[in-house]
């Protein structure tokens, strides 16, 4: 049982990054019916942010946490800024496909600013191994299952308990609608984005500790 449960920890904590990944996608496109394709490239961009402040610079893992999701939402921002709001009231398919322009220029922006070596990250916690009752892993798989779980609460809270929340939900049922209402759809679609970008970026965040960041 113990040989099954161990890997079970490791599975788990990987399927948070897939988790977190397909949160990012829910939170764009559920109020914009937008897809966003380059998500995965926002988590590869804060993959390779992490080694340069935690590593290269030697900030602390908190900081340097910090630092790279603030820098995450910014990414956000401007790309619903630049990529969608003068498409928004077009064909749905032109901001989709403005989005697949950002999924070509990203890798090829990173693949000029960082040298083709691994670039490792260090865990938040190290890389030792808690167990209990003969049971456990790694602190970094155990560090990702609990940030994973406290943010879909986060997001369970936010759509249920909030104001906010509920715009957005109205706003995802009928736009025009919602916009009858008096809820600022822009607003609503910037704030998707932002934290849309911030949580592909902590997935990156949490996985490049278990995965070189190497391009």
């Amino acid at each position: 049982m113990q040989d099954l449960l161990e890997p079970a920890v490791s599975a788990t904590a990987s399927g948070c990054i897939y988790g977190l990944i397909a949160l990012s996608y829910l939170l764009m496109i559920r109020p914009t019916g937008i897809i966003n394709f380059a998500v995965g490239e926002w988590a590869m961009v804060a993959r390779f942010g992490a080694p340069l402040l935690l590593s290269r610079y030697e900030w602390n893992y908190a900081a340097g946490m910090a630092l790279v999701l603030g820098f995450m939402f910014a990414v956000g921002l401007v790309t619903e800024r630049v990529a969608v709001r003068p498409l928004v009231r077009q064909p749905i398919l032109a901001p989709i496909l403005a989005l697949l322009g950002v999924l070509v220029v990203t890798p090829g922006l990173v693949s000029v600013s960082f040298p083709p070596d691994p670039l490792p990250v260090p865990g938040a916690f190290g890389f030792g191994r808690l167990e209990v009752a003969g049971v456990g892993g790694s602190y970094q798989s155990l560090f990702i299952i609990t940030v994973t779980l406290a943010v879909f609460v986060g997001a369970w809270l936010f759509f249920e308990r909030t104001v906010a929340g509920k715009a957005f939900e109205a706003v995802a049922l009928h736009r025009r609608a919602a916009a009858l209402m008096g809820i600022n759809l822009s607003r609503v679609t910037a704030l998707s984005f932002a934290p849309g970008a911030g949580v592909a970026g902590l997935g990156g965040l949490l996985v490049a500790p278990k995965v070189s960041a190497l391009y």
